[in-house]
């Protein structure tokens, strides 16, 4: 939705019937109705936002420091009964988000991550809370299929964002179940479903609300003889009922988390990729377009699989699917990583560019500052990406294993590596001290002080091998908050990479924070969570 943000003329999109676009000369701002939703840009309706792609632009206030640990910009904080790992969907003065059931403090006493015996459970809550202070006003339980643990550093059942559309929420659980209630918590339907494969929390898909109807990520029905049992298909769900309305003939990958958003013509569309490691058995490996476009929803436009070296590709699928009305983005390559923009159109690829080598900038902590390096190599490059996102003409990731963010130059291919600081120290009445090099840990525990996640992986540090949450963009601004629960800011418009770093953010005391969760903004306030606590950030 980006491209139309320098016109100088308004864009009014209508979703559902016929798709037009009206054009009102001469007004400075963009207006979108999206997804069919009411017009608003109030709200954040769904894991990706008001757009559907993780990126906003907005003329209200937007925090861009907060510290748990200083009390800067924190409107308020409130305990969790248990944690949990997807985002926050907003509306009005409600929020809505998921956790785990609660487990009994002398059940949970007993639980040793080392042995993975923490937490396991089919079923999840939905919360309902007040905005202003986060208080719990209603709370429901949503059944699944497949008992998952808790926790778990590559997702759990509660990873999936609630949607909601003013009226209805519906909750998704990734362990096999959906359900559908009215505000005041009232429930209107429900649904379950046996995920495949045995391994439901490595189900990356998040959730998309179109105006008839809800997206999920689910194996064939019953009966069905036209698509593989092992696979996952995209499943498109009437939002009033419940009902199956189609299934797309392509298969998604499991742990890919497709994405919506419109074609040149104004048509909507959504992305979704197959490919993984581990052995994800979707094939083949590449893109699909399927479209939402009335006359032609949930059928593909056109599908991509990429050639020679890169086609036993392991990485591509396991990111969010960028893409806008010119390009579509993807991760190739098995030992050595590119990045390839395909024709959003046609299908047809346009570029690839080895994402190996590049303009280095270490931080030097005796001369305090930045180091450059040109044309240098990073030999585990094929181990990455970590999470990624687009703005304008840059793709912007996290490396995984190593503290850089990478900014690749699309047209031009020119990569460029920012090492980061890897936590702060923050006291009252000091400066802030920012820590270079180390490897940090948290505890892993609940709200309560118990380890009931089902994993000791989970305790490495932010660039540790997890799945974090989809970064967002506000304005020109980047948000990676990272698994120690650090948010790193970044100024997608500065031209000099060393000082595109705005600030690092925190959402509690170090070692004791761990989050899998993206951020939700909405009025001037950016909500996020961890396995303790939910948190209320707003400029003071």
């Amino acid at each position: 939705m980006n491209d139309y943000k320098n016109s100088n003329e308004i864009a009014l999109i209508l979703v559902g019937g016929d798709l037009r676009n009206l054009w009102i000369k001469h007004i400075s701002i963009t207006i979108f109705v999206l997804l069919g939703l009411p017009l608003s840009a109030e709200n954040w309706p769904m894991s990706g936002g008001p757009n559907g792609n993780w990126s906003i632009d907005t003329e209200s206030s937007v925090p861009l420091q907060w510290s748990v640990r200083k009390s800067q910009n924190i409107k308020w904080r409130v305990e969790l009964p248990e944690g949990g790992q997807g985002g926050i969907a907003i509306w009005g003065d409600r929020l809505f988000l998921c956790i785990n059931p609660p487990i009994p403090d002398a059940e949970a006493a007993k639980m040793d991550p080392k042995k993975k015996n923490g937490g396991i459970s089919a079923d999840i809550i939905l919360l309902c809370l007040n905005r202003e202070d986060g208080k719990i006003i209603w709370q429901r339980e949503i059944k699944g299929t497949m008992p998952a643990g808790y926790n778990y550093n590559f997702s759990d059942s509660t990873s999936i964002c609630p949607v909601t559309d003013g009226e209805h929420v519906w909750g998704i659980n990734a362990s096999g179940g959906m359900a559908c209630f009215d505000f005041e918590g009232k429930e209107i339907w429900s649904r379950t479903w046996m995920p495949t494969g045995g391994r439901p929390f490595n189900k990356q898909f998040d959730s998309i609300l179109n105006v008839e109807f809800l997206l999920n990520v689910e194996p064939p029905g019953e009966g069905d003889q036209t698509r593989n049992k092992l696979w996952n298909y995209l499943r498109a769900i009437d939002k009033k009922t419940g009902e199956i309305l189609w299934v797309s003939k392509e298969a998604v990958g499991h742990y890919n988390t497709p994405v919506f958003n419109y074609l040149n013509d104004g048509s909507p569309a959504v992305l979704m990729g197959r490919g993984g490691a581990h052995g994800v058995p979707e094939k083949p490996f590449g893109m699909t377009l399927i479209s939402l476009k009335k006359n032609d929803v949930g059928q593909a436009m056109w599908s991509w699989e990429p050639e020679g070296d890169a086609k036993e590709n392991r990485w591509g699928g396991l990111t969010n699917m960028h893409w806008n009305k010119l390009k579509a983005y993807w991760f190739v390559g098995k030992e050595k990583l590119f990045y390839t923009s395909v024709d959003t159109n046609s299908g047809k690829e346009l570029s690839r560019s080895s994402l190996m080598k590049g303009d280095r900038y270490d931080y030097d902590e005796k001369k305090q500052e930045y180091i450059k390096t040109l044309d240098c190599s990073f030999d585990k490059q094929e181990r990455q990406p970590y999470t990624s996102i687009v703005s304008c003409e840059y793709l912007f990731y996290m490396m995984r294993y190593e503290p850089y963010l990478v900014r690749h130059h699309i047209p031009s291919g020119k990569t460029e590596f920012l090492e980061l600081p890897t936590e702060v120290l923050r006291e009252q009445g000091k400066a802030d001290q920012y820590l270079w090099k180390t490897k940090e840990k948290n505890d892993g525990l609940n709200s309560q002080g118990f380890a009931v996640s089902c994993d000791n992986r989970g305790r490495g540090d932010n660039f540790q091998k997890c799945f974090p949450g989809s970064p967002t963009k506000i304005n020109q601004y980047l948000f990676f908050t990272l698994p120690l629960g650090l948010t790193y800011v970044v100024d997608s418009s500065e031209k000099d990479m060393k000082k595109s770093l705005i600030s690092v953010n925190d959402l509690g005391p170090r070692e004791q924070v761990f989050t899998l969760n993206s951020l939700s903004y909405s009025k001037g306030e950016i909500f996020l969570r961890n396995l303790k606590e939910l948190i209320c950030i707003k400029n003071n």
